[in-house]
């Protein structure tokens, strides 16, 4: 990602300094999928360039949610919450995801306060 920041002066535009971003980590992401739909979890790998509705629309067939109704929470090895995916535009990448972590899909009209049950990472 190159970002370019304009001055504006007397009307003119002028460019001011570039800047080049790069990602230095993996492209994929391997999550464990577990949900209060069903009893089991999944392994998956995920690639970092999905947007969250990407993700939400697979996340769909393996938990039997539906991807409209879904909040999917993100927790580390040691079963603590890291962040929520909750903009749908967003990329998987953007958000603090680990290359092993576990996926908690929670359907909205479920009323469960329950963890990922993924702390056997």
């Amino acid at each position: 990602m190159i970002n370019t920041y304009y001055v504006f002066t007397s009307g003119a535009m002028t460019a001011l300094v570039t800047h080049e971003y790069r990602v230095m980590t993996e492209d994929m992401v391997n999550v464990f999928i577990t949900s209060n739909c069903n009893s089991f979890t999944s392994e998956k790998k995920f690639a970092k360039d999905l947007t969250v509705a990407a993700l939400k629309n697979k996340l769909e067939l393996i938990t039997g949610a539906s991807a409209l109704s879904m909040t999917i929470s993100v927790f580390d090895k040691k079963d603590n919450k890291v962040c929520v995916l909750a903009d749908a535009d967003a990329l998987l990448g953007s958000f603090p995801v680990r290359y092993v972590c576990c996926m908690y899909v929670l359907m909205c009209c479920g009323r469960s306060r329950r963890t990922s049950n993924c702390a056997f990472l």
